[in-house]
């Protein structure tokens, strides 16, 4: 876990200031702060850096250099964060579903975080580019729950173990993802973070992808596209030149000495 002055630090990272109590709440605003303040981005990928996952590499990376990460940085740094303000994380493997073959069964390449508070455990994430669940969701099948953008319901699945249903504005639910209750230790993480990496069926290695979270929806960068989306849907987008990109990475994404 972070230190208390590590801990502290990345609090003023995501704009939330301590003490926290361990509540539902707490957990919901660091959510969502996280997602609002700290980009996903493959950046490293796209420029052959390794994609390092031990405390030292992430704190530095997310909290010293303000970048942002893909789910095994982001929700391992939101891990050692909610452990070092006291919360009981449980760090699982996940199976994302949405935007797969139908018959497909994707590989286990994402993870999520189960915190136990007092009144049950709940599923959270930080490391989702696309519209997805921004408060923390109660591990309980068939509640539907909102997070001001979306209605959300976990179900039992024989295969997946837990199935997470998402629907936005007046669509049906649709699957999310699938994750069992098998606890992971970070070293699980490498393996699947490598085949991200380097993998030519890798999504993650053809192009640029950034985003961040904003109040109804989030600002991506795909490739050399920027693109702003609200409730899940592209609402404008605007082409730009590689003498660009430093500047949008800069203004949209906080991010700089990268491209």
């Amino acid at each position: 876990m972070f230190s208390p002055e590590q801990v502290e630090k990345y609090l003023e990272r995501i704009g939330l200031h301590g003490p926290m109590t361990l509540n539902h709440d707490t957990l919901n605003r660091i959510v969502w702060a996280h997602y609002t303040s700290v980009p996903y981005e493959n950046l490293d990928t796209m420029n052959q850096i390794p994609v390092l996952l031990s405390e030292e590499a992430l704190y530095d990376k997310i909290v010293n250099r303000h970048r942002g990460g893909w789910c095994f940085e982001l929700n391992a740094a939101l891990a050692l964060l909610l452990e070092g303000l006291g919360f009981s994380v449980q760090r699982l493997a996940a199976r994302f579903v949405m935007g797969e073959k139908p018959g497909t069964i994707p590989l286990r390449r994402h993870e999520v975080l189960l915190v136990d508070l007092e009144d049950g455990q709940y599923v959270c994430d930080a490391g989702i580019m696309r519209e997805s669940y921004r408060a923390a969701l109660k591990l309980k099948h068939g509640l539907e729950q909102k997070d001001g953008i979306g209605e959300y319901k976990i179900e039992f699945h024989p295969f997946y173990g837990n199935l997470i249903f998402q629907r936005l504005e007046k669509d049906t639910f649709e699957p999310l993802m699938g994750f069992t209750l098998e606890p992971q230790t970070p070293g699980d993480y490498i393996m699947p973070s490598f085949y991200c990496e380097h993998h030519p069926d890798s999504p993650f290695t053809h192009h640029r992808m950034v985003g961040v979270y904003t109040k109804d929806g989030s600002i991506n960068l795909v490739g050399n596209e920027l693109r702003w989306i609200s409730q899940g849907k592209i609402s404008q987008r605007r082409e730009c030149t590689e003498e660009e990109i430093p500047g949008v990475l800069r203004e949209y994404f906080g991010i700089e000495g990268i491209k």
